[in-house]
């Protein structure tokens, strides 16, 4: 898989994946509850690392690698609650695990 093919963008009005087939899926934060990585490979298209914005009317995710991700984390870093001890746990991870770098309670 060419992560490279990916491209997600995060702003201020949600977070955008669009897939290397073009399709593209979109929460806006109101619908987001929090903000995961996933270091377990058997994901649905077998990475290593997912990015995963979830909430209670579905997901968007995208690889580690996808275009577009240094910019979306420079946002994210940007949200009140980020937990950036997570992030750097995620990234030294060789587990098959998942990490909360964001919860937007309530």
């Amino acid at each position: 898989m060419n992560e490279e093919s990916w491209r997600v963008v995060a702003d201020e009005t949600g977070v955008t994946v669009t897939h290397p087939s073009g399709e593209s899926n979109s929460l806006p934060w109101q619908k987001i509850r929090g903000l995961f990585i996933e270091t377990d490979d058997s994901g649905p298209f077998g990475a290593d690392v997912w990015w995963i914005a979830a909430g209670d009317e579905g997901s968007v995710s995208f690889p580690l690698g996808a275009s577009g991700e240094k910019e979306a984390l420079a946002y994210l870093q940007t949200l009140p609650g980020f937990d950036n001890q997570s992030l750097i746990k995620a990234m030294q991870s060789t587990d098959n695990a998942t990490f909360v770098i964001w919860d937007k309670g309530g």
